[in-house]
């Protein structure tokens, strides 16, 4: 079996060092500059003002800190496959499947030779994609089938491997080996995609929701045939730390200024920081009478600063929903129509959103 040296582990290091750094120089200027585009366009799409005070600078730190952080994990997660397949892969491996390992240039025709050698390697993968789609029909009618299907996936996989490792070879010499590295790569693979497939889910589960007439299961299908895609992509070759950078530089371009969008990235970050993003919240507005008392307030949180507070009230708590991504329809209000601002001194406390009867009584 291959063993990777310590000069090999080192100049991994290096390479990943290399690209955080790239990542970070390339990022962090972008995310700095469309930090101002994507807090300037939740504001005005939700309704309410810049405030006037240091708010929006912190935010812009904090939305710069979360895309380079999120983007670098996003780049590295991509690097994930590509990689692992590489650790454990010995030379006869290597040379079964020379296009899946190959660098540039490739001569013409790779793509489908290419094609190939990653559809005979990766079968655990491929297996593991074809069950999740399988489960997502099944679950309601067997809740107990996910296991089986997995088992069996898996026992076919191997069985799959161990036909196209001996049509390739000729034999089952060196068998161990391959399966070990097919196996781990696609460990690996299916840790990255189900990553990249949760964050995916979080960020477009909103704009999933809002698609009339397109039956779920199309929705399905065409996501993890998207993912296995994207996974195909991943292990085409490797990219310099210059490349990643400057591709996870134009996929947050696009991110803020395409789809999703500035006002829904902004939603998003406020939301996490806890400080917007229309989240259903309770205010304890400070009364002016005599009594010093104070009186409840139900609405969507806009904006928390250090200074003010941008609310736009109600007592339904569904309509305080993210905005939607940027090329989906809604109604967008006009300016402070049905925005209150409140200095942060009239409020005495900020709590969950609690559903009051017509008398004011919670319920």
């Amino acid at each position: 079996m291959r063993t990777i040296s310590f000069k090999e582990t080192e100049a991994l290091l290096e390479r990943a060092a290399d690209l955080i750094s790239s990542i970070v120089k390339v990022v962090v200027p972008i995310a700095s500059i469309l930090g101002a585009i994507v807090l300037v366009a939740y504001l005005n799409r939700s309704g309410a003002g810049l405030p006037p005070d240091g708010a929006s600078a912190l935010f812009l730190l904090f939305l710069a800190a979360t895309l380079t952080t999120v983007f670098g994990i996003m780049v590295l997660i991509l690097l994930l496959p590509g990689a692992s397949k590489m650790m454990l892969a010995g030379e006869n491996t290597r040379k079964l499947f020379g296009e899946l390992f190959a660098g540039s240039p490739r001569r013409p025709g790779w793509v489908w030779a290419y094609t190939k050698a990653y559809l005979s390697f990766y079968p655990p993968f491929l297996a593991f994609m074809l069950v999740m789609v399988a489960s997502t029909f099944l679950v309601d009618r067997f809740p107990g089938a996910l296991a089986p299907m997995l088992g069996l996936a898996m026992v076919g996989a191997v069985i799959g491997l161990v036909a196209i490792y001996r049509v390739r070879n000729r034999s089952l010499a060196g068998f161990g080996e391959f399966l070990l590295a097919s196996s781990f790569a696609s460990f690996v693979s299916v840790f990255a995609v189900v990553f990249i497939a949760s964050f995916l889910t979080a960020i477009l589960s909103d704009a999933v929701a809002g698609l009339q007439g397109i039956p779920m299961p199309a929705l399905v299908i065409v996501f993890f045939a998207a993912l296995v895609g994207l996974h195909w992509a991943m292990n085409i070759a490797a990219f310099t730390p210059l490349q990643l950078s400057a591709a996870s530089g134009a996929l947050l371009i696009f991110a803020v200024l395409f789809w999703p969008g500035p006002s829904y990235v902004g939603g998003i970050a406020l939301r996490v920081l806890g400080s917007g993003g229309h989240l259903p919240v309770t205010l304890m507005v400070k009364s002016t009478k005599a009594d010093g008392g104070a009186e409840p307030v139900t609405g969507c949180l806009i904006l928390n600063s250090s200074s003010q507070v941008i609310l736009r009230p109600t007592t339904v708590r569904a309509e305080c929903r993210p905005l939607l991504p940027s090329l989906a329809s809604e109604d967008r209000p006009g300016p402070f129509a049905g925005v209150v601002n409140y200095g942060a001194g009239e409020i005495a406390t900020i709590s969950e959103f609690v559903s009051r009867s017509s008398d004011g009584t919670a319920e």
